[in-house]
């Protein structure tokens, strides 16, 4: 992951990812 400013902005990004991944997880078993 770039670096970016401390605190929201990682978070955001890391909250994104994992949306991304349970989106697929749940994509793949439906």
């Amino acid at each position: 992951m770039r670096p970016g400013r401390v605190g929201g902005e990682g978070c955001r990004e890391e909250l994104a990812l994992l949306r991304a991944l349970l989106t697929r997880m749940s994509a793949q078993l439906a």
